[in-house]
């Protein structure tokens, strides 16, 4: 395998969250070296207030324009603009409110994005019942989407308790992607972060036996 240097006012510029640079290929690191890495600054003010007022996922927002504004200046605090971080708290207040309406005093319930997506990782975690942990555990250990209704017959073979199963599904819903009735993990350093987990390896043997 070869990397051949871009031809001339061609760059190739590479992409991806700070805890995957270790699993990149040696060729890579090789040709990249550590100094050359930029940190990719998050949004600004402004994108953030426009994704906010454009509003795809449905949020229930104040009609009154200067609560609207002191929504976009807490979620700009609390995100710090990162954009994965944003797409998390947006996904997480329309789970949380529904069609209620959402200000800046429901933020008092997220996690901040403490500049580093690692560290809210961690303060989530730590938050987490045993069976949101577990549902997680589960949906990392797969490289593939689970149909919704296997995942919740899955469910009731691991959680004795209906309303746990609810529960836990809920508080980490904002961190999936479900499409299409299937369901996995959203973004791919949440993933690597579970697998980090030490709960992963207590229970990674009775986790690929149910699965079966």
């Amino acid at each position: 395998e070869e990397l051949s240097y871009p031809t001339p006012n061609l760059w190739l510029v590479l992409g991806t969250q700070e805890s995957a640079l270790g699993l990149l290929p040696k060729l890579i690191k090789d040709k990249c070296r550590k100094e050359d890495i930029k940190p990719i600054n998050g949004l600004s003010k402004s994108s953030v207030s426009k994704i906010v007022r454009r509003n795809l996922i449905g949020l229930n927002l104040p009609k009154n324009n200067d609560q609207t504004l002191e929504l976009i200046r807490g979620l700009y605090s609390l995100t710090k603009g990162n954009p994965l971080h944003l797409h998390y708290t947006l996904v997480e207040l329309k789970n949380r409110f529904k069609n209620k309406l959402v200000t800046d005093y429901s933020l008092n319930y997220l996690k901040p994005y403490d500049q580093n997506i690692e560290t809210y990782y961690l303060n989530l975690w730590m938050g987490l019942s045993p069976v949101a942990k577990t549902f997680c555990l589960v949906i990392s250990s797969v490289n593939f989407f689970f149909k919704r209704q296997y995942f919740f017959d899955l469910a009731g073979r691991l959680v004795r308790n209906p309303s746990d199963i609810s529960r836990g599904f809920d508080d980490v819903l904002h961190l999936l992607l479900i499409k299409n009735e299937k369901i996995s993990i959203y973004h791919e350093s949440f993933k690597i972060f579970v697998l980090g987990q030490k709960e992963y390896a207590q229970q990674k043997s009775v986790i690929k036996m149910k699965i079966k």
